[in-house]
């Protein structure tokens, strides 16, 4: 593999002995893969079997878009029905509530009464319908309650429908299936105003938050905001804004109005949440209400100037207490008023709500005064206002309404209530007025992890609107055309296929590639990272003379120019548009799809159904291999939710389905009727079968002390595994990590991990991709790939890999294996005791953090010299729209062709190096994703590298998200990202944002989207608690007496260190994990792992420190003096085991000239000559706080002192850059029973302001004396 790069290898010959290193380990590698997996024997069945090819073009949109025409078209007629079936049965009477005494009212609905329905996603009773009634007598329609529920249920039994309502005008509002909710959950308000107020609205809320005395007054503002916010319809324009008197802020800087879409709500909303009261000692109603007042005039200047001719209705909501600075303050308001209207000849409609003080009822002058200003009523101030102004007020005046909250807004602001409010005429005007259009369809939503649509209808009686009847669509369910089509699904990634539905903004509703649709809906340019002169394109989209078309658009990438095609067509039978992207290439690309295998049966012998907890075969012999429940004799076959339709998939599972799956799967005719499994499906299933039989003998050899479990998957979801074990039912192994980087590296061995499993400890994923049939010929990485094959094994298979493959590990060197994200696999400190500190994986950290196996968090000296190495490794960031995050992280170059030589010292040259004066070299090993470290211990480096990697174990945040920088060392993290570009947050609400759950300074960038990948779950299902199954295998971790024998063997461990993770045991045994985990006797995994858990919910904290890191690491350079203070009495511990850290090396006590530090396990001379020289402070962590305490956390926490407490972002040095402010004090508090460490620091700013921080650190082993100073 060197001819290639023959020049660049030659130049330093030094490294030839590196290159063979990583080529022998590589063999040894492979050897075992083919061996374990039986790679040759899987790629030789896929080879015998029959693939035919199907070309990719624009058809696949067309077929697309019939199918979801006629699904729209089916939902439109069940609703035209319905509403033929009321028209025809109701009748308008004097009715109360007793009349619907058979439907139960929604908020009473006993829990009892309701079972858990797959299709709606919560518990419901599909029997009857529940009913939302004011409870007072009024004539509304009468519907035959009965016969009514028994349509409803009819419609139901479509998959795709979810909820159907009924709400009259004056009457009823009917809901089925009948579930409980509580009543301040405004259901369906959007579908009723949006079909009962057609007109286009502008519409702002503003709070007097000037007023407010007390924290029940803040949040009854904040929960009236949030109702008059929930009534926002489509094509409706909404603008919150908080006025303290002299100071008004809005919720949107550069914006007057914004849309009403799910993203620029929750902005809205966000407003709102993190306004607090003001503190202004006179406030000024004039100058909150005039400053509202010009943004409506604004607006209308704007729509002018642009020649936008839509009408809009302007209506202003005033949340205020009412208290005026003085009694005539009515009238300056009107006049101000009253000169805006007469200037700019515009209506608005003032709306006042009065928030009630602690007996429900608002003053006197205060009802008064803001009844006043919503009725428009001049009678008490026509001397103050002027003829002019007198007039103009006749002409435009919309007389409002004055609400009082009472003691309880919900019941106060009810639907009906806001229906009079948000109109312009009065009721009976407006019922006839109301539009008889077809259907109204609101914007997509989400709810209970699905995406809905409410398509309504209006009925009229006597010509005027009567109700409104809708149901909520599961766009899921409908577009699952989209997502699982067979040419989707098995489309190979070099083709950039990609289906979208959007609306005719050009929002992205379904996307193919994501299984889990956003609940933020995003622009399809912004999706697909389109330039910003792209971005009319998709205003084709809402042209009605166009109804299809394509465009083509050109995206610069990292390494080239990829032009991709965009064919899209807009449905017939609703407000959507398909879209298809596809890569433009010379040749039409083609699919290999698996044709029915004519030569011989399915035969499904050697498999069993994965849920075995559900069917009983009594010729099994079950088993429990590792603590879940499974079978030795026979493989097992899991079918991902991608295998089944949407409707076989609301069906729980039972032994009778299972059996017609089965039955269906080894049908080698098609003769059987097919019970929900989707096309290919079978085919797939009968080609991984062959399989069984090699692992299976692979299984009863010495292998199985090695392999966990084995697996096979294809794109279209099918996995089969050995032994046959019960996997969770949402598992989705085509997204999973390990089947996205196999297929991302055809050809490749792949490892992925570590991750942690109960009873076995650390696990890693072994995987590579087998390629579609092709007899007769070579394979390579070109070809498409039809599966990937895998196996987990240990993080100890690979030390013992290591140590057989590579002699030099197991004398001279300490070798780290790592992936090419940066995950460590092996550190070589499984089973070598260091005097030195070097970080362990950790106990203080999130049990899932990706951050506690990387190589910036375990050896971030090394991982400081690589990221300066551009070509080797780059920082690079992603956009993970999911989470609405941007993703950092670090990518080695698996292709660079020659070993990375860090010299001993950093003033040395490279060219000039001896063998000695090697620190590390670092290579790629060929033909995987893999580099090896091989690091030189007895290196005494007299400049060594200064690393500082900060890196989160206790949450994702990263230490600064403001700035991005490729050679800075951190571990990976995210950044919360706000791509909501048209609002940009002023300097005069950004701390309101800073309360929010996302930070609003970050805006979309031309970055890279993430690869779309699942959640890391357990592969496995629930463990077995207590069980008297036996042990599939029986292995005895006593019988292995040599360190190289336990190693890699599951289940076992070399235990090395005593209970108190620092002694080392006098005779160290092999022993099982679960009493041993970590090397360490008595610690055990489940325990871990609760412990930890516990640890991530009861450290959580908020937004990240970065604006103050550097005040972070000032403390801690005054935690240092403070230390240094009592160096002559820790001098004199320093021969004492108890001063020891919890890596062996010794606290504290050294001068700032004394040695630098080293590369972890480095041990420099004067190390060797005396052991009492120590680190001023080893390793402390700090943990970011949400409040600053003042008193240490009176929890006790064990913390062994093998682990790592590093909650927060951790120092990977001993030494840090700064100044100590002369004025700065610092106090220590050590607790006596947790060994934490409080330090309060107290600084003055440029502008003489006192600054005081908090900050609380671990210290790993606390000197006596501080202990006793406390």
């Amino acid at each position: 593999m060197y001819h290639q790069y023959h020049n660049v290898v030659r130049e330093n010959y030094i490294t030839l002995a590196a290159h063979f290193t990583a080529d022998q380990l590589y063999k040894a590698h492979r050897l075992q893969v083919n061996e374990l997996l039986g790679v040759p024997v899987i790629q030789s069945i896929i080879d015998g079997l029959d693939f035919k090819r199907t070309a990719l073009n624009s058809s696949i949109v067309r077929d697309i878009t019939n199918l979801l025409d006629a699904q729209f078209a089916k939902y439109f007629n069940l609703l035209t029905e319905t509403k033929k079936y009321i028209s025809s049965s109701s009748q308008p009477d004097w009715t109360t509530f007793r009349d619907y005494r058979s439907m139960t009212e929604c908020e009473q609905i006993m829990p009892g009464y309701l079972g858990y329905e797959e299709q709606f996603g919560t518990r419901v009773n599909m029997t009857s319908a529940c009913l939302i009634s004011a409870k007072q007598p009024s004539r509304f329609l009468y519907y035959a309650e009965k016969n009514l529920t028994s349509v409803l249920q009819a419609n139901a039994l479509d998959s795709a429908v979810r909820w159907q309502y009924i709400i009259g005008t004056s009457g009823p509002h009917v809901e089925y299936p009948a579930h409980a909710f509580p009543v301040h959950k405004r259901r369906h308000w959007g579908p009723f105003l949006a079909t009962a107020l057609p007109q286009k609205r502008r519409v702002i809320i503003l709070i007097d938050a000037g007023t407010l005395l007390s924290d029940v007054h803040l949040a009854k503002a904040k929960s009236v905001a949030k109702i008059l916010l929930d009534s926002a319809v489509p094509g409706d324009r909404y603008m919150v804004m908080v006025s303290n008197g002299t100071n008004n802020t809005k919720a949107c800087k550069n914006q007057n109005f914004l849309g009403v879409t799910s993203e620029q709500i929750a902005v809205m909303t966000a407003f709102i949440e993190a306004f607090e009261r003001g503190n202004q000692k006179a406030y000024s109603h004039t100058s909150a209400i005039q400053m509202a007042c010009r943004l409506f005039v604004e607006e209308e200047a704007l729509d002018r100037e642009d020649d936008r001719n839509e009408f809009h209705h302007n209506i202003l909501f005033y949340i205020s207490r009412g208290v005026m600075s003085e009694l005539g303050e009515a009238a300056s308001v009107l006049n101000a008023v009253a000169e805006i209207v007469l200037k700019a000849n515009v209506r608005i409609k003032i709306n006042t709500v009065a928030l009630s003080d602690n007996d429900g009822k608002p003053l006197f002058w205060s009802y008064e005064f803001l009844k006043n200003i919503a009725e428009m009523n001049l009678t008490k101030y026509q001397q103050s206002l002027g003829e002019k102004l007198k007039a103009a007020l006749n002409k435009t005046i919309i007389p409002g309404k004055m609400i009082s909250t009472g003691t309880d807004e919900h019941a106060t602001l009810t639907l009906f209530r806001m229906f009079e409010l948000l109109s312009i005429d009065n009721n009976d005007e407006l019922l006839a007025y109301s539009s008889d259009k077809g259907l109204f369809w609101s914007y997509p939503f989400s709810e209970h992890q699905a995406t809905l649509v409410s398509l309504s209808t209006s009925f009229r009686k006597d010509n005027k609107l009567a109700a409104v009847i809708g149901m909520d669509l599961n766009l899921d369910v409908i577009a699952d055309v989209i997502k699982y089509n067979d040419l989707v699904v098995m489309a190979p990634a070099k083709t950039r296929l990609r289906i979208f539905l959007c609306d005719l903004q050009g929002r992205v509703i379904i996307a193919s590639h994501m299984r889990k649709t956003s609940p933020w809906p995003l622009h399809i340019g912004t999706l697909e990272a389109w330039s910003e002169k792209d971005l009319w394109l998709s205003e084709h989209f809402s042209v009605n003379e166009i109804s299809e078309g394509s465009f083509e658009i050109v995206k610069k990438e990292v390494m080239e120019k990829t032009k991709l095609k965009y064919t899209w067509i807009r449905l017939k039978n609703a407000p959507f548009v398909v879209v298809m992207a596809m890569k433009v290439s010379k040749m039409e690309a083609k699919i290999p799809m698996l044709l029915k295998n004519s030569r011989r049966e399915y035969v499904l012998d050697n498999l069993v159904y994965h849920r075995l907890d559900i069917q009983r075969d009594s010729s099994l012999f079950y088993c429990s291999h590792f603590g879940y429940l499974s079978t030795m004799k026979l493989g097992g076959v899991y079918l991902s939710p991608s295998c089944f339709t949407v409707s076989s998939l609301q069906r729980p599972p039972s032994p009778q389905w299972i059996a017609n799956y089965w039955v269906y799967l080894g049908d080698p005719f098609g003769l059987i009727r097919n019970t929900g499994i989707r096309l290919s499906v079978r085919e797939h299933v009968s080609a991984l079968s062959g399989i069984i039989p090699y692992w299976r003998d692979k299984a009863a050899s010495d292998s199985h002390e090695f392999v966990l479990r084995r697996y096979i998957a294809t794109s279209r979801g099918v996995m089969v595994t050995y032994p046959a074990t019960v996997i969770r039912d949402s598992y989705e192994p085509d997204l999973q990590l390990w089947y996205v980087r196999a297929s991302e590296f055809p050809g490749r061995i792949v490892v992925t991990g570590p991750f942690l499993e109960d009873s076995v400890g650390q696990v890693v994923t072994i995987s590579t991709a087998v390629f579609e049939g092709q007899a007769g010929s070579m394979h390579n990485s070109k070809d498409q790939v039809f599966a990937v094959v895998a196996m987990d094994v240990t993080a100890g298979f690979f030390s013992k890999l290591l140590r057989s493959a590579i002699s030099v590990c197991k004398e001279s060197r300490r070798c780290v294996l790592f992936d090419d994200m940066g995950n460590v696999i092996s550190r070589g400190i499984e089973t070598s005791v260091s005097n030195k500190g070097t970080r362990s994986y950790g106990r203080s950290v999130s049990w899932n953090a990706v951050e506690r196996f990387h190589i910036s968090y375990l050896e971030p000296q090394l991982a400081t010299y690589l990221i300066t190495k551009t070509e080797f490794v780059q920082k690079r960031q992603c956009m993970q729209w999911a989470t609405r995050s941007v993703e950092r992280f670090f990518r080695f170059n698996i292709s660079y062709s020659d070993a990375l030589t860090i010299p001993c010292d950093d003033g040395s040259s490279v060219s000039g190096m001896k063998l000695g004066s090697i620190r590390a070299e670092v290579i790629p090993v060929p033909q995987t994703n893999l580099f090896l470290a091989l690091i030189n211990e007895s290196c005494n480096p007299q400049h060594p590298i200064q690393a500082f990697c900060p890196c989160s174990v206790s949450d994702r945040r990263c230490l600064l998200c403001t700035r991005f920088d490729n050679a800075e060392c951190e571990c990976p993290c995210q950044c919360p990202l706000n791509c909501n570009a048209q609002c940009a947050v002023s300097s005069s609400n950004v701390s309101l944002y800073q309360k929010a759950s996302f930070l609003p300074n970050l805006d979309c960038s031309d970055l890279e989207e993430c690869p779309v990948m699942a959640t890391i779950i357990p592969f496995s299902a629930r463990p077995l608690q207590k069980t008297v199954l036996s042990e599939c295998i029986s292995i005895k971790c006593e019988n292995y007496k040599t360190v190289d024998d336990c190693l890699g063997i599951l289940g076992c461990q070399w235990c090395t260190f005593d209970s108190d993770g620092q002694t080392l045991l006098l005779s160290p045994s092999c022993v099982s994990t679960d009493q041993c985990f970590g090397g360490t006797k008595g610690r055990r995994i489940r325990g871990f792992l609760k412990s930890e858990s516990q640890l991530a919910s009861e450290w959580r904290v908020g937004a990240p420190v970065g604006p103050v890191a550097a005040g972070i690491m000032s403390v801690f350079l005054i935690m240092v003096m403070a230390v240094y203070c009592y160096r002559n009495q820790v001098n004199r511990l320093v021969g004492a085991n108890s001063l020891m850290d919890s890596y062996g090396a010794p606290l504290c006590g050294r001068n700032f000239e004394d040695d630098d530090f080293q590369l972890d396990h480095d041990t420099p001379e004067s190390m060797k000559v005396s052991e009492k020289i120590v680190t001023l402070v080893q390793l402390t962590s700090f943990e970011r706080m949400s409040n600053p305490l003042t008193a240490v956390r009176p929890q006790y926490r064990v913390s062994p002192r093998t682990e790592s407490s590093d909650q927060g972002y951790s120092t990977m040095t001993d030494r840090m850059q700064g100044d100590e402010s002369e004025c700065a004090t610092s106090n220590v508090n050590i607790s006596r029973e947790t060994g934490k460490a409080m330090l309060t620091t107290m600084d003055t700013n440029e502008d003489g302001c006192s600054i005081i921080v908090t900050t609380e650190a671990d210290v790993h082993q606390t000197p006596r004396i501080l202990l006793m100073s406390s």
